[in-house]
């Protein structure tokens, strides 16, 4: 929340929205927010707890994050939170991202650093096993966006990263 002060971004795109926790966190923030899943069911599950925070400038949408259904310079936000280790390509998505992001815009990637959980690609369809800040930072700067330190929030098994550019 201290990356996005309200009122300074009007355009969010929540990239792999899935139950909306993201979107719900950050919508009253802009005036637009989008969030984009490929998951019927995980957009289901969004959209009621889109209705329940009556967040009404927020909307859903089905798509791949590899294919963004909207035009370049969309948003001057854009967030894939959570989302990143599930991507089969995750350059590909940054690289995306970038292409919707408005000239001057925001960036955040939240995932996990690099660790060796097996049991989460096993049970839970990650695809990789974190990701690290030099990957991300190599995406970004791929994609034509400037890389700020990565912001770490050590958990007791798994450490968050916060990638912005």
């Amino acid at each position: 929340l201290q990356l996005v002060p309200p009122g300074r971004y009007a355009r969010l795109l929540d990239l792999g929205t899935g139950t909306g926790a993201t979107l719900e966190l950050l919508a009253p923030l802009v005036k637009q927010a989008v969030g984009l899943d490929l998951s019927r069911e995980m957009l289901a599950i969004a959209r009621g707890r889109i209705a329940a925070a009556d967040l009404a400038h927020a909307t859903l949408r089905l798509g791949s994050f590899y294919e963004l259904p909207f035009a370049a310079g969309s948003f001057d936000l854009v967030v894939a939170h959570m989302a990143l280790h599930f991507a089969e390509d995750p350059a590909g998505v940054i690289a995306e991202a970038a292409r919707v992001l408005a000239p001057g815009g925001l960036l955040l990637a939240v995932d996990f650093d690099r660790h060796a959980r097996e049991e989460l690609r096993a049970n839970h369809a990650h695809v990789h096993l974190g990701l690290s800040s030099a990957e991300i930072e190599s995406w970004f700067d791929a994609s034509g966006l400037d890389a700020a330190a990565p912001i770490c929030l050590p958990g007791a098994t798994l450490t968050v990263m916060i990638c912005s550019g």
